[in-house]
């Protein structure tokens, strides 16, 4: 009596390696014989979604009014110093950054002035603009002082040679 084996790995990796024209050809699904329209392919294809194309609409073009997002002034503020400090370490080319920074008597004075202003304002503006704004708030000192320090090592470099 012979028992059946369990396959071996040997026999799956043949039948893997069999050849295409060997192995049964895929099932095909028949399309209808009515053409269907872009639409109907939209919506046969389109993710489900609980949303209307309103509130897609609204969605993307959504911009937020400043005097509502809590702590944007001591942001403004913190960008502001940020930005100025660096700017100013740059052009004089120290390291000393407390000498140019906001102290917080400064610090709650503009913080104070922004609120004031942001709540006297009605202007709007969409989350990417506000990333984007803060993004190169945080970025271009930080980028004028690598070009500023290699002009240093180039001269550095030129006085070393001579």
């Amino acid at each position: 009596m012979a028992q059946d084996k369990a396959p071996t790995i040997e026999d799956l990796m043949q039948e893997l390696s069999q050849d295409k024209l060997q192995q049964e050809p895929p099932k095909t699904v028949l399309m209808p014989e009515e053409e269907t329209t872009n639409e109907e392919v939209e919506e046969i294809f389109s993710p489900i979604s609980d949303t209307t194309e309103e509130e897609k609409e609204e969605e993307t073009n959504s911009e937020i009014n400043l005097a509502d997002m809590q702590g944007l002034p001591n942001l403004i503020v913190s960008l502001m110093n940020f930005l100025a400090v660096r700017l100013a370490v740059a052009y004089t080319r120290t390291n000393n950054k407390d000498k140019y920074a906001l102290d917080d008597e400064e610090s709650q004075r503009l913080i104070e002035a922004w609120e004031v202003y942001l709540k006297n304002t009605e202007y709007k503006a969409s989350p990417s603009s506000m990333l984007l704004m803060t993004t190169a708030i945080i970025f271009t000192p930080k980028i004028i002082m690598a070009v500023n320090e290699r002009k240093e090592i180039k001269q550095r470099k030129l006085q070393c040679q001579e």
